[in-house]
This record gives C-alpha cells, sequence and structure tokens, in this order.
C-alpha cells in the first residue's frame, strides 16, 4: 500500500471561524391585552405584512401603522400577546414566556394609554429595568393628571419618583379643543411614531427630538402645562409632540427618560457596552489563552479603544483637551495572586468619557451698542 503524503508531511488547519453576536438593540416590542386565551404568544410583522396580519382599527394595527408610517422605514417590530382572561396573566410572566419561545427586543411598548393602565405601566417599566438584557421602555399616557402640578400618581410622576432611567413617557392627550372645534386624537400613536423614525438610525447618533414626525398631531398644551410635563429638573420628566408655529413640523419634545436623562445617550452606552462584551467574546473564540500578562491585556485595551473611537465617531462622547476620553488599562504585574488565582480579572475604571449633551433649546443674548 502506498504511505499517504500527510504520514510525512502533516499540515492541519484549525478553522477559528465561530462568533458572537451581541443584542440586537434596534427591535420595538409592544406588549397587547388579548381577551381571549393566549394560542399565539407573539407575532413578528413587518412593513409589507401588517395589514394583513393585524386587523385594522384595532390599537395594534393603528400602532404599526405609525411606526412603519415614518420617512425611515424600520424592518419589523414584535406583538407579545398577554392572556388577561379570569387568571389574568402578570406582564412578567407573559413576557418572560415569550422570551422563552425565541422573542427578543430592545425597545418595550404597551398597549393601554389611559389612567386605568397605571399599574400595567408600572410593571413593564420595572421588567425592563431589572431584565437581564439591556432594554428601555417607551410608554404613553393620555392621562390629563400629567400635566396637573399637584398629581404625584401620574404615571411620568410615579416612574420619576423611582429614577427608572429606562423608561420614557409621552403625554398626548384624547383630544384637543381648536378654533374650528374639537379634534379626536385618542387613537394617534406617538410612542409608535418616534420608534419608529428613530430605530433605524445608528445607536445613540442622534437626539430623539427635531425629526419630523408622520401621523400625530400638535399636544395643544398652555405653556405651563408643558413645563409641569417637561421643565428641565422640575417637570414630570414626560415627553409630548408639539408643532412649531407658521410651520408644518412635528416634533417630540423633548427626547429625555423620566429622570431627562437623553434617550440617545441611554441608547448609546447600551451599544458601547454591548458591542464591547461581543468584541471580548469574540476575542475569548479567537485566541488559545487569555492570560493577566501584557499580551492579553494590550489585545483587549485595544477593544476599549476601537469601541472608544466608534463612540466619538458617532458623538455620544467628546475627546478634547479639556474632556479628555481616557482608556488606562493596569499593569497585570499589580494584580494579587487571589484575583490571579480566581480567574475572573475584575478591573474598575479602566475608560472614563465625557458626554456629548444634546441641545434642545436655545437661549441667546447679545449687545448692540453705539460706538466712541
Amino acid at each position: 500500500m502506498p504511505t499517504p503524503i500527510r504520514r510525512r508531511f502533516n499540515v492541519q488547519t484549525l478553522l477559528q471561524d465561530k462568533a458572537a453576536t451581541g443584542q440586537t438593540l434596534d427591535h420595538v416590542m409592544l406588549l397587547a391585552n388579548q381577551a381571549t386565551a393566549v394560542t399565539t404568544r407573539y407575532v413578528t410583522v413587518s412593513l409589507d405584512d401588517f395589514s394583513e396580519t393585524l386587523t385594522d382599527g384595532t390599537p395594534e394595527y393603528k400602532f404599526a401603522q405609525t411606526f412603519f408610517g415614518q420617512e425611515l422605514k424600520p424592518e419589523t417590530m414584535t406583538i407579545v400577546y398577554r392572556d388577561i382572561t379570569e387568571a389574568p396573566e402578570t406582564v412578567a410572566e407573559a413576557l418572560d414566556d415569550a422570551i422563552a419561545l425565541g422573542a427578543s427586543w430592545y425597545w418595550q411598548c404597551y398597549i393601554g394609554v389611559t389612567d386605568s393602565d397605571i399599574t400595567d405601566q408600572q410593571a413593564l417599566a420595572a421588567y425592563g429595568e431589572s431584565f437581564e438584557d439591556r432594554v428601555q421602555t417607551v410608554l404613553m399616557t393620555q392621562d390629563a393628571e400629567a400635566y396637573n402640578a399637584g398629581s404625584s400618581a401620574d404615571i411620568g410622576a410615579l416612574l420619576r419618583a423611582i429614577s427608572s432611567n429606562r423608561a420614557s413617557v409621552v403625554f398626548h392627550p384624547a383630544s384637543v379643543t381648536l378654533v374650528d372645534g374639537v379634534k379626536d386624537i385618542s387613537t394617534e400613536r406617538p410612542d409608535a411614531a418616534i420608534l419608529g423614525r428613530m430605530t433605524s438610525t445608528q445607536e445613540g447618533a442622534e437626539q430623539f427630538d427635531w425629526h419630523a414626525l408622520v401621523g400625530v398631531s400638535d399636544s395643544n398644551l398652555t405653556a405651563a402645562q408643558q413645563g409641569v410635563l417637561a421643565e428641565q429638573g422640575t417637570g414630570k420628566g414626560y415627553n409630548f409632540i408639539e408643532q412649531l408655529k407658521n410651520t408644518t413640523f412635528i416634533h417630540l419634545f423633548r427626547g429625555r427618560t423620566c429622570t431627562d436623562r437623553e434617550i440617545r445617550i441611554q441608547w448609546g452606552a447600551d451599544w458601547h457596552d454591548v458591542s464591547f462584551e461581543t468584541g471580548l467574546a469574540n476575542y475569548a473564540f479567537q485566541n488559545p489563552l487569555m492570560a493577566f500578562d501584557d499580551e492579553t491585556f494590550a489585545d483587549v485595551e485595544s477593544i476599549a479603544y476601537q469601541w472608544r473611537d466608534q463612540a466619538l465617531e458617532r458623538r455620544i462622547i467628546v475627546n478634547t483637551a479639556e474632556r479628555p476620553a481616557l482608556v488606562k488599562f493596569p499593569d497585570p504585574d499589580t494584580i494579587d495572586a487571589s484575583t490571579r488565582a480566581s480567574g475572573v480579572a475584575n478591573l474598575s475604571n479602566v475608560y472614563d468619557y465625557y458626554l456629548n449633551s444634546a441641545i434642545d433649546e436655545w437661549k441667546i443674548t447679545g449687545n448692540w451698542r453705539l460706538g466712541q
């Protein structure tokens, strides 16, 4: 029998082609209530098929219609159905089951928009704050107590009181009184409009106000009502829809969470962290050894720089002489023996960045004067 070449000249290639995929941060989920026992836990719809999948005239249909009706078109959204029959499911039970069956999302919304939905809205926001993946909750309410300065039981005030950084609430009335009569806007979904417009953009690269929205109307609020809703620091942390006078420009103001944090910044921070985590996972997949040594720390530091530079490119953070974006890993020789033995590289404060805050309003003064 002839001798195979590989017996004398043996070459073997190890294919390191496995790659980690991080959490998707653009997908929207709407939690809907079903008055009959749930048989389909969730459905994912697209621009092409939502009108065939959903029933025209329902709140779910209106949400999807507004979501897919913006200038930028998202690819899909998911509707999770919750059984509210005689033994109603909790919000958490419905969402946990949907996840177990394969659903996933980053943005989560709720179908109900009245004061009777506050308990469920709170439950959804709480779910988002404690969920193992990163999510943001965007709610809408028609509750007029939102602009009552003396009320602390409306959804915005309640979430602000517990510092719910990952929840945002849009106030939008059921009707507005105009010169020619009362206009019914009870079916409008500004929460769907802003997410439809923004989720196709790069995470953290654009602020959530000052984008034209389709399918929603001006909230027709007085200056005092706007102040109660959204005044920086003293308001209740709401967003609302406004149309600038003598224009057709309708947008969401102020594009912030219940704690006045920019929605953009929270989204950008989540994108940075997910990207960094995925980079670390892929580094582990591609290298035979990660150790407490210079080689490993230099490699991981380069991953940190990679995502720092991406965050700078998206203008989420800044890097200037006065506000430097610093990355500094410790010398591995300074790490104690017990940490080395644990196998867990628990490093603190390895990066320090300054936020690039968005401008929602300008207030400028100047002087004109006579010369000498």
